[in-house]
């Protein structure tokens, strides 16, 4: 060898970077894995990662160089070589990576260990640590070892210690091994790097019989590791010379942070060259030639002898079907590295393809080498080199064990599904199929052996190499064997075609794919089960006419669904056939279940339909109820039959008793009921012998296709005078059931008043109904006579039996109202009523009804509800006080009690006393479910008994359950609109216990009928949202703390309405003020009688609401109304919808019935006519009208009189009404009587002040009923509905008369209709449009205003239920009055309605208000709340300051109606009003700015309400501890904000004592008052506010005193130096600002004195507008180092104490010059005493005192002492008002 120094190249490190932390040895372990994973190359450089950082355990980054300043290296000859770096300890830190050599190591691989002993050294981690060591030790012992490497890095007995190796071929420790042969790696050895050093280095000589399965070295390195020297040596050599070790000078440094300071040199000793002969070979070793499918093999090959140039050698697979991968395809051998043994892997795939138990592959070696001679870098020569151009490496068989099976999985073998009653699929079934290995073509899965009558969702199933391993569903539905539907016949439930069965699916594959073709596939049992309904489906038992005849009653023999109907529904949903046309059932008939077993059918108008018609259910619609059904009705027909009780009709004859010498006959019989809803057959005969009336009667029962006419008229030429005529009406109805009344009709020689009392004859009734005995009149006729008598006519009421000794006093002369009880049982009266007239009391005439008072039956009724339940751990009883005797008699009750155990119909055996009220004591009853029977009695002194039975049931279980109650229902709720039902119900029980109501079976939601929540002891039922006709069951349930329930139900019934009639109005073109039309209501039908009837009349013109008609009389048993009078209808053509029908027309008048049955239910019938203007000018139409109202009233007909007044301000409504022509465009002037004195008035304000006169005098002789008082309150709004035209006389008479009839509908309990509620909101509206409280002395109008709307609240609520509320608005009024329990109050929100741009209120009571207000009512005692919102102000006169808003009333009355005091509440009521103007919230027009320079100097400041000042004063500003007395300020003058009022009666103006200002918007103010009454909102100025805004010098400063003052916009502040403190500016004021004055701010925003610096100038920070808060004032400052603090919130209320230091927010408010603390000024032309004032006035005062528009007096006391102040001018001439303390 050489005796130079080889010097050894730097090169590119190997990417030998470590992938794992070995789990045995940490000394080779690095703690962090890089990021980057190492990559394995046998050609050309790479390059390793490396981690950039220092020998601490610090985080790394990842580096690709090994020049990093973080490595160590060595200089060696001025090269560089990377070495391994190592920490202080074992452990190499992952951070120090260690690198491979520059030079190639060639130490042999060992299976054992896995890893060369280069991979050890370099910090390697192992990859697999199962490996062992290597078969030798290279001829050193373990002493020599670890000599070589790094103190405790690397030994035989650690490998074998810490790795698990077998070192027994190694010669360590005195233990002599002999060498074996090395196998293959089980993965691919890391290669060393491809650098060759500089010179070449002589190789050792080895024999020509060398083994090909040995990896030869053919060189020694030389190596320093940390200045270790070592010379690695290749084994297995045949001959070998030992070579000295080399020295190194000078010495390197042991230890891992030594540096050597001279370059460190390697000497080597020369070698002694080597004598053998080199020949061509190619060493290849293959680990094994038999693996698993995913598993991999190793191929290792080197060259023998170092070719003449490079030698390829590929590696490829030799099947038809390649099989095997390599992770190499070739490598190449060249003379510079032939002897580095290359690792290539072989990998069987490893997919899910079955190609049986086992397959081969092939590994083919083909070789490859270039011409020519390769001495590049080499110094041997090409004669010692070989040539591997004639080599042949062949190939060699690799076996792969195949681990797929094929084959075809079935989830379930057996399934099943289930058909119905009907046949058709119930459930279905399903199994998923799949393949169990992956298919080399499609494979297709066909289902077969399946009947008919089970389908699968797909009988061919398709799997591909993509999708084999995804379940593909077959679905399985089965249906019944026959196509019949339903399969049995007449729908039973058992035949021989429904039955259980069981089909067998056998699948076959079909595929290109051996493995998969024909296999086989596992069969799958279907098992087919019937489920049989638990009920069959129901079918017709009966369909009969009810008793009234107006419905069809169809029975079922079970319980249905309903066919999934609800509420009313058209009848041919469910039934077919011509039978349910209009044609048979009449034009808007409808079909509603009553029952899950009972539909009604009501017949519309003109039903056809008779006894023996058959009616046919349609298939496929009607169920049974059951748990399981699927059957349907089938289509049945059933005959109609005759009802139980069929109607007779009860014949009414209406006409006079006695006929005047001048007057005709007329004989009505148009209320007659029992028709049934269709025509009846009407025939008057007489026994009289006078041919002409016979013959007169023969025309009339001609008539009508042989129905003859219900009414005629014999002409008074056909009677004789002082003759009696006997008259008879027969009538019939369509079942042939017939009835007659007979009377006496007499004629007179005298003209006489003509009178009659309408309705039947005799008149039944009973001891608790009120009856009104209703006469008709007409004036004497003396058309033939030659004489004249007043129109004064007058009614005297008798009774001639004498058995009546009540009152016979009368308001309306026509009419006797007699109270119930008031008319004995089993008793008959004869009421007269005398007709006569004033001046001429011969000329009169009687009319006498008979009244019949029936007996009526006890109704037996067992408390608590119709089921309950109890606990058997506790008594409990059973009460009979339900039960009520209607007439009232004073025989005793007696009593018996029944149970029954429901299970076995046995007696309980209990022993039942014979008493209202039982007890079953605990344990008297088991578990189980009883029916308690009770039977009541009343025996008369005659011996007539009276009896009645009921049952409830009572459900008994285990323990102690709460005991629920609800109160006795109604026997019957009407349907109508606004309908309500309570529902009252307790519990006991030990512990508190919460509540549910819920609805049993019905078609309707229980949340969606209560007018609350649900959970609740008592609510309130919409009635009007159920079928009416129906029957509901409620069920109120309690559950206690320990959650037992118990419960309870009561069945409530909806009323069935009128039905099947119609109204017919005559003529159907008429002139109004000169036609009498007439209104007929015929053929109307209903169970309870009888029947009344209510006419009014619509105008067609804008939006037609029908709802709003004007009565035309009071409610009447009449089915005709004769001689209206009615207005005339719009001239303009407009279209309206009536019935469905659409029509187009002008001068339309619609007229309309509404029909009551006895329990109030009702219905109403439509019919449109005409009624043209009449030929009248404005003084023909007021005298037109006076004549016919003085007339009217004369003859004691206020209906007469109403028509007339309502016909008359319809016409002067519109003014092309009103006048008529061109002469008429101008008003007429007349004198007038005006309060003594004569005026000239218009003509239209002449009649308007004439009819509000005449509707007082009707008024005074009109029944407070229901509908007179609708018609009266209907013509007040429209007298006054144009207020220009009203004399002051005409207002304050229409106020009065407004308040009279309110008050007396409150005295009679008289309900007002929604009608008459919007009619006396729009009266009172346009009284307030008016200038009624405007002028003079309005105490008396405000008294009765206040009056009227607590007596419509009062009236409205008459019949209210909790929870119901009625809201009504017109122009100025919008109002809200509701019902409910006092504890419901708390936290309640009220709003009054709003429309057409109208103003919103809304209060809320506080959650405390029950505790506060109502302790003394009973928490469910009801209270009536009344919220109204009037857009005008009615104390104007009194208080004439500026308001924004109108008068909110806020009033809570008893049940007595008596108004309830709130005052001095704990927690406030709310109030938010919406204002009638906008408020400003953005205070920054408000802001001026101001520089003080001296103290004392004064600012002057243009503020919008006048010029204000600010006196200078540093000490009080906070910046003398700066040094300076130059300070900014930020000035906000005073503006405009809304404050709290309430109107005090007895300071006669507004208050804001109580009340405090919350927050507000631009147009939407909340107030916080203690108490309720009259509010508004008024206007307040604010308080002015100034903050400091300071700096030394700053930058830009303004003139020290603004000249002549600021302008209105904030001027620009100065900058601030920087480093200078910022100053906080004080809070403005927000939205929610309140009236009483802002407490002072602290002088500055600093916690600390400040210091100044004169660094640059610096912008200061805006000025926050913070949320008002309670803070209190700042306290003084301290001298501590400024610290910048958060912006402080401003203290909404004033703090009693004074504060430590002054402020500068607020300046005093005195009128002076200079004051107030010291802290300035303020001024504004004498407007500083008005703020004075203000300030002067800001007390806390306590409670409420208030006082409103209520009876006319004041509510409450004056302000409480001490809280007086002076008040001043403002906003143009008004007064400030004083504001309300907060």
């Amino acid at each position: 060898a050489p005796s130079a120094e080889p010097t050894i190249k730097p090169t590119s490190v190997p990417s030998a970077v470590p992938t794992s932390k070995p789990t045995s040895s940490p000394s080779f372990a690095p703690t962090v894995e890089p990021t980057q994973a190492p990559t394995y190359s046998t050609f050309g450089p790479t390059i390793a990662p490396t981690f950039a950082s220092t020998m601490s355990n610090s985080s790394t980054t990842n580096s690709s160089t090994t020049n990093s300043s973080a490595a160590r290296r060595l200089d060696l000859g001025g090269t560089v070589s990377a070495h391994a770096h190592y920490a202080d300890s074992a452990d190499l830190h992952s951070s120090e990576q260690a690198v491979m050599f520059a030079t190639p190591m060639k130490l042999p691989k060992s299976r054992t260990l896995g890893v060369s002993f280069s991979e050890l050294i370099s910090g390697r981690k192992l990859d697999d640590s199962s490996a062992g060591c290597p078969s030798t030790c290279n001829g050193r012992s373990c002493d020599q070892w670890e000599e070589l490497f790094p103190a405790g890095t690397m030994t035989c007995e650690l490998a074998e210690a810490s790795y698990g190796c077998d070192c027994s071929g190694c010669d360590c420790n005195g233990r002599e091994g002999t060498a074996a042969p090395v196998p293959f790696p089980s993965t691919a050895p890391v290669p060393g790097p491809t650098a060759q050093p500089t010179e070449t280095l002589v190789p050792t000589v080895f024999s020509t019989a060398m083994p090909t399965t040995l990896y030869n070295y053919k060189y020694k390195q030389c190596f320093d590791l940390y200045g270790a020297p070592y010379t690695a040596f290749p084994s297995f050599e045949p001959t070998r010379f030992d070579t000295p070790e080399p020295t190194m000078t000078p010495a390197p440094t042991s230890g891992p942070t030594a540096l050597p300071s001279p370059k460190p040199t390697l000497s080597f000793p020369p070698t002694p060259e080597p004598t053998a002969t080199k020949v061509a070979g190619v060493s290849i070793s293959i680990t094994t030639t038999a693996i698993e499918e995913g598993e991999s093999l190793s191929v290792t090959i080197v060259l023998d002898a170092e070719p003449k140039a490079a030698v390829t050698i590929s590696i490829s697979s030799g099947a038809a079907t390649s099989y095997l991968s390599f992770s190499e395809s070739a490598v190449t051998f060249t003379p510079s590295n032939f002897d580095t043994a290359v690792t290539f892997i072989a990998s069987a795939p490893n997919d899910d393809i079955d190609r049986g138990d086992y397959y081969v592959d092939q590994i083919v070696f083909t070789i490859s080498e270039e011409d020519g001679c390769d001495l590049t870098g080499d110094a041997v020569s090409c004669d010692q080199k070989v040539s591997y151009s004639d080599i042949s490496l062949g190939s060699t068989d690799v076996t792969i064990h195949d681990d797929d099976t094929a084959g075809v999985s079935i989830s379930t073998t057996s399934v099943s599904t289930t058909i119905d009653n009907y046949g058709d699929s119930l459930t279905t079934t399903s199994y998923a199929v799949v393949l169990t290995s992956e298919p080399v073509d499609d494979v297709h899965i066909s289902a077969s052996g399946l009947g008919d009558w089970t389908a699968p969702s797909s009988s061919d199933l398709v799997f591909t190499a993509s999708n084999w391993d995804s379940s593909k569903t077959i679905s399985l539905t089965s249906t019944a064997a026959s196509s019949n539907r339903p399969v049995c016949p007449n729908g039973g439930l058992y035949c021989t075609d429904l039955a259980d069965r069981t089909e067998t699916i056998s699948h076959t594959a079909d595929s290109s794919d051996s493995m998969y073709n024909g296999i086989t596939i596992d069969d799958v049992d279907l098992s087919v089960t019937v489920v049989y309904d638990t009920q069959l489906a129901p079918t017709i038992d009966e369909i009969k006419f009810s008793d009234a005849l107006n419905t069809l009653i169809v029975t079922l023999d079970s319980t249905s669904d309903k066919a999934g109907l609800s509420g009313t529904f058209d009848c041919d949903s469910l039934f077919t056939g011509d039978t349910v046309t209009d044609a048979y059932l009449g034009s808007g008939a409808y079909c509603a279940w009553v029952s899950s077993k009972k539909l009604t059918v009501t017949f519309g108008t003109g039903p056809t339909i008779l006894v023996g018609d058959v009616i046919t259910i349609a298939e496929t619609l009607l169920q049974s109820d059951g748990e399981v059904v699927s059957l349907f009705s089938t289509s049945q027909a059933l005959e109609v039959a005759m009802p139980n009780n069929p109607t007779y009709p009860v014949v009414v004859v209406t006409s006079p008793d006695t006929l005047g010498l001048c007057d005709s006959m007329v004989l009505d019989g148009s209320s007659t009921s029992g028709s049934g809803g269709r025509d009846m057959t009407y025939n008057f005969t007489s026994t009289d012998s006078v041919s002409n009336i016979s013959t007169v009667f023969a025309e009339s029962n001609s008539q009508n296709s042989g129905y003859g006419e219900f009414a005629v008229t014999v002409d008074n030429r056909d009677l004789v005078p002082n003759t009696n005529y006997p008259v008879t009406l027969t009538a019939c109805n369509f079942l042939g059931l017939c009835s007659s009344f007979s009377k006496d009709v007499k004629k007179s020689v005298n003209p006489v008043p003509l009178v009659w009392i309408t309705g039947a004859h005799p008149l039944y009734t009973t001891y608790a109904d009120d009856i009104s005995i209703r006469g008709e009149a007409s004036l004497p006729n003396l058309e033939c006579v030659d004489a004249t008598v007043s129109n004064n006519m007058e009614f005297i009421w008798s009774e001639v039996t004498g058995g009546y000794t009540g009152s016979l006093e009368t308001k309306a002369p026509r009419v006797l109202n007699i109270d119930k009880n008031q008319l004995l049982p089993k008793t008959t009266y004869k009421f007269q009523v005398l007709a006569r007239m004033t001046n001429e009391p011969t000329l009169n005439a009687t009319a006498v009804v008979t009244v019949i008072v029936e007996t009526q039956a006890v109704v037996a009724g067992i408390s608590g509800g119709a089921t309950s339940v109890a606990g058997t751990d506790s008594d409990f009883t059973m009460s009979a006080a339900a039960s009520v005797d209607p007439d009232s008699s004073t025989d005793a009750w007696e009593y018996e009690w029944s149970c029954t155990d429901t299970s076995t119909d046995t007696d309980c055996g209990l022993t039942l006393a014979t008493t209202e009220e039982i007890t079953v004591p605990a344990g008297g009853l088991s578990v189980g479910e009883y029916e308690f029977g009770l039977l009541v009695r009343k025996v008369d002194s005659a011996g007539n008994i009276r009896n009645d039975t009921t049952t409830a049931s009572v459900i008994m279980i285990a323990g102690d359950p709460p005991k629920v109650s609800i109160g006795t229902l109604d026997e019957k709720y009407n349907s109508a609109s606004g309908s309500f039902g309570a529902l009252v119900g307790s519990a006991s029980s030990s512990s508190d216990v919460s509540y549910a109501w819920s609805l049993i079976d019905a078609d309707v939601a229980i949340t969606s009928i209560l007018m609350s929540t649900e959970a609740r002891a008592s609510v309130t039922a919409q009635i009007e949202l159920l079928t009416a006709g129906a029957s509901y069951t409620f069920r109120l349930t309690a559950t206690d703390e320990q959650g037992s329930e118990g419960y309870s139900e009561v069945s409530l019934v909806v009323n069935d309405n009128p039905s099947s009639g119609t109204l017919a109005v005559s003529p159907q073109v008429g002139e109004t003020m000169k036609t009498a039309y007439s209104f007929v209501a015929l053929s109307w039908v209903d169970a309870d009688l009888p029947l009344t009837y209510k006419y009014s009349y619509t105008v067609v013109e804008g939006n037609l609401d029908l709802d709003s008609s004007t009565p035309l009389a009071d409610e009447q048993p009449s089915a005709t109304l004769a001689d209206a009078t009615l207005p005339m209808g719009s001239a303009e053509k407009l279209s309206y919808t009536l019935d469905g029908v659409t029509y187009y027309n002008n001068f339309t008048l619609i007229g309309q019935v509404k029909v009551f049955d006895s329990y109030r239910a009702s219905s109403t019938a439509y019919d449109d006519f005409q009624c043209v203007k009449a030929q009248l000018n404005a003084k023909q139409l007021r005298q037109t009208s006076k004549n016919l109202t003085s007339l009217a009233i004369a003859s004691g007909d206020p209906e007469g009189s109403l028509q007339a007044v309502g016909a008359t301000h319809h016409m002067m409504a519109d003014s092309s009404r009103r006048r008529l022509g061109a002469a008429e465009e101008e008003k007429i002037l007349d004198e007038f009587l005006v309060k003594g004195r004569r005026v000239l008035l218009t003509t239209e304000e002449i009649a308007r002040a004439e009819l509000i006169t005449t509707l007082e005098d009707t008024f005074a002789i009109s029944d407070i009923t229901e509908a007179s008082m609708e018609t009266v309150l209907s013509s007040l709004a429209g007298i006054l509905s144009v207020p220009s035209e009203l004399t002051s006389d005409a207002e304050t008479d229409g106020m009065d008369l407004a308040n009279e009839v309110l008050s007396e509908m409150v005295a009679e309990e008289t309900v007002l209709s929604s009608t008459a509620y919007s009619s006396a909101a729009e009266a009172l509206s346009y009284l307030l449009q008016s200038d009624l409280f405007d002028n003079g002395d309005t105490d008396g109008a405000v008294a009765n205003m206040g009056d009227a709307l607590a007596d419509m609240t009062a009236t409205v609520l008459i019949d209210a239920a909790n929870g119901v509320g009625y809201e009504v608005e017109s122009d100025n009024i919008a109002m809200h009055a509701f019902r409910h329990e006092a504890q419901y109050l708390d936290s309640l929100s009220v709003e009054t309605p709003t429309a057409d741009g109208s103003k919103s209120a809304e209060i809320m009571f506080p959650s405390t208000f029950y505790d506060d207000a109502l302790s003394s009512y009973g928490s469910d005692e009801s209270i009536n709340v009344q919220i109204v919102n009037i857009a005008d102000q009615v104390y104007t006169s009194h208080d004439a300051r500026d308001i924004s808003s109108g008068i909110v009333q806020a009033v809570i009355y008893d049940s007595s109606d008596s108004e309830i005091d709130v005052s001095a509440l704990s927690s406030p009521v709310s109030l938010t009003v919406e204002t009638n103007e906008a408020f400003e919230t953005d205070k920054s027009s408000w802001e001026r700015t101001g520089l003080c320079e001296t103290d004392g100097a004064v600012l002057t400041f243009d503020c919008a309400y006048g010029d204000r000042t600010h006196t200078c004063d540093s000490a009080a500003a906070g910046v003398t501890s700066i040094g300076s007395t130059t300070y900014w300020i930020t000035y906000v003058c005073p503006g405009i904000i809304p404050s709290c009022l309430w109107w005090d009666g007895t300071a006669d103006s507004w208050s804001g004592d109580g009340c405090s200002l919350a927050s507000y918007t631009s147009t939407s103010v909340t107030c916080e008052c203690s108490h309720l009454t009259d509010f508004s909102i008024g206007k307040n100025y604010s308080l002015p506010e100034w903050t400091t805004d300071f700096t030394h010098t700053p930058t830009s400063a303004p003139t020290g005193v603004p000249s002549p003052a600021p302008t209105p916009k904030p001027t620009p502040k100065p900058t601030y130096a920087e480093g200078s403190p910022t100053p906080k500016p004080t809070p403005k004021p927000t939205d929610g600002v309140s009236t009483a004055p802002t407490p002072k701010p602290t002088t500055t925003a600093m916690t600390a004195e400040p210091t100044i610096s004169h660094a640059p100038a610096a912008e200061p920070t805006p000025k926050p507008t913070p949320e008002p808060t309670t803070a209190a004032p700042t306290p003084k400052p301290t001298t501590a180092e400024p610290v910048p603090a958060p912006t402080p919130k401003p203290t909404p209320k004033p703090t009693p104490e004074p504060t430590p230091k002054p402020t500068a927010s607020l300046e005093p408010t005195t009128a002076s010059d200079d004051g107030g603390g010291g802290g300035g000024a303020e001024t504004a032309d004498g407007s500083g005493a008005i703020i004075g004032a203000v300030v002067a006035v800001l007390v806390v005062i306590g409670g409420g005192v208030g006082y409103k528009m209520m009876k006319g007096k004041s509510k409450y006391a004056v302000a409480p002492e001490g809280a007086a102040g002076a008040g001043g001018q403002a906003f143009a001439g008004t007064t400030v008002q004083q504001v309300a303390p907060e």
